[in-house]
């Protein structure tokens, strides 16, 4: 969510402008192709001939990545204008009212939730005012009990806090909680939550802009304080935009990062036959031909995949309370 966070930069060049970086950049890749495959194989013709086909894929690669990226930053724009509407209406929203109950919407739309529900002030064994459990629910059949802090002004949640949480928890016999806050986290919050972890009590760390994030796969419609606007109608939309994206992506080529490893194994394994078969047989350009290919859709991958699977907050959560 760092586009919530800072204004995407937009392209200030002309369309002259664009097409001629564009047209170098991919005259550029042919030639480097060309003078390694010329190089490799001796024969200035022949690398020119291989190089054909070569220009054609680099083509239609590059045609691909400008239009998803400009896809993606037209996304990031969309997220980023969501995501300021959003932190206005958090900012003057009242934490008590308004700030848990939305917090509670936007936890419930997530799927494995389930019997979502607020705590009252006299439902809790500890002072709700300063570390008490604001929401219980079950996560997968797993018991979870939430804690809500809406911080005030620049104030920032201290692992001090995060201890707190684990009290409660404590008390009320949970092993496992969300804190989820509007703020941010102070340098040692993690270590914290990672030392409780270790002692049994599984703390998950949700700041502001991933609370944004966990609100667009929840797909909320709600604003706080029950409005409907510009923030709400972005984030459905550019989650949808995204979904559309990432489905189209999988069933293509350059689908995630993760695949540059395959492409680039099977390009250097290509290419080892082609130096064997070198001096034995012409077919060992197809062997050359073939690796270059893998090498491009390796560095297709680089460029223009991502991890496409939405990372489970609570995946290491226990099996009881």
């Amino acid at each position: 969510m760092s586009h919530a966070i800072k204004e995407p930069k937009e392209d200030t060049r002309s369309f002259l402008g664009r097409q001629v970086d564009q047209t170098g950049s991919l005259l550029l890749v042919w030639l480097i192709t060309f003078l390694l495959m010329a190089n490799l194989i001796g024969k200035p013709a022949t690398a020119l001939i291989f190089s054909i086909p070569l220009i054609v894929a680099e083509a239609l690669v590059f045609k691909k990545f400008l239009r998803i990226r400009r896809q993606k930053k037209q996304n990031q724009r969309r997220l980023w204008l969501a995501g300021q509407k959003i932190i206005k209406n958090f900012k003057s929203m009242d934490p008590e009212s308004e700030f848990k109950p939305y917090v509670r919407e936007i936890i419930a739309g997530l799927a494995g939730f389930q019997n979502l529900r607020l705590i009252s002030k006299e439902d809790n064994a500890v002072d709700p005012d300063k570390w008490g459990i604001d929401l219980v629910g079950d996560y997968r059949g797993i018991p979870v009990a939430i804690q809500c802090k809406y911080p005030e002004g620049e104030n920032k949640i201290s692992p001090q806090d995060i201890r707190a949480f684990a009290g409660a928890l404590k008390s009320e016999e949970f092993k496992n909680g969300l804190l989820v806050t509007w703020g941010e986290f102070e340098p040692g919050a993690t270590r914290v939550a990672a030392e409780l972890s270790r002692k049994g009590i599984n703390i998950k760390l949700i700041g502001r802009y991933r609370l944004i994030e966990m609100a667009r796969q929840s797909n909320q419609d709600v604003n706080p304080g029950g409005q409907t606007g510009l923030g709400a109608d972005f984030l459905t939309a550019a989650g949808k935009q995204r979904t559309m994206s990432l489905t189209t992506l999988k069933d293509t080529i350059l689908s995630s990062r993760s695949k540059a490893k395959s492409y680039f194994s099977y390009g250097l394994l290509l290419y080892g036959g082609y130096i064997l078969m070198r001096e034995t047989t012409k077919l060992s350009l197809l062997y050359l031909g073939f690796a270059m290919l893998n090498f491009l859709l390796g560095a297709g991958c680089l460029s223009l995949g991502r991890d496409v699977e939405d990372k489970d907050p609570l995946a290491s959560f226990g099996s009881d309370k």
